[in-house]
């Protein structure tokens, strides 16, 4: 559904924001937040360091996430994320008839345009975009973002609803 934007700057699934990240000064130095270390990028490549470990505890990746945010200015640059969400959302279609879900679920969807017009409404922050426990690695202090592939601007809490949802979806105690 999203391939055809494959070469828009302006959708979230544009294929080289991750690689205009890392040559950028934007993606987070530390403490506490950091993307994998770069070796350098030549054409269409990017050279980071392996990155291995367990998953970082959701307390401490919640934690490095709000530092970043709070001390990171949103910068201007044409290739970052913006309304990822919504782009989402707009090619989303669902049959409800077809599933065994919660009233209110169905109710949220169907006032989707109206709860994204009010999220455009919030402060906005620079956004991970992809803050899910599965791309947080615990190394020492730190966590190591990794897949800066959605890197943006979003309206504050949306990485961090990310992160709950993932936690949610995991049962794994931390």
């Amino acid at each position: 559904r999203h391939a055809a934007f494959a070469n828009d700057p302006d959708h979230w699934a544009y294929w080289r924001r991750e690689l205009l990240a890392y040559d950028s000064d934007i993606l987070p130095p530390g403490p506490g937040l950091v993307a994998p270390r770069c070796f350098g990028t030549d054409g269409d490549n990017i050279y980071l360091e392996d990155v291995s470990g367990s998953r970082q505890r959701v307390d401490l990746a919640a934690k490095h996430l709000a530092t970043w945010q709070s001390t990171t200015s949103i910068t201007d640059l044409p290739w970052l994320t913006r309304d990822q969400l919504g782009q989402r959302v707009s090619v989303t279609s669902l049959d409800w008839r077809q599933m065994d879900v919660n009233r209110r679920v169905v109710d949220l969807w169907r006032r989707r345009d109206e709860l994204l017009n009010r999220l455009a409404d919030l402060p906005c922050v620079i956004s991970h975009g992809d803050y899910d426990l599965d791309n947080m690695i615990a190394r020492g202090d730190e966590t190591v973002a990794l897949d800066w592939g959605t890197l943006g601007i979003a309206p504050v809490g949306s990485d961090l609803a990310y992160l709950a949802l993932s936690a949610l979806a995991d049962p794994t105690p931390y």
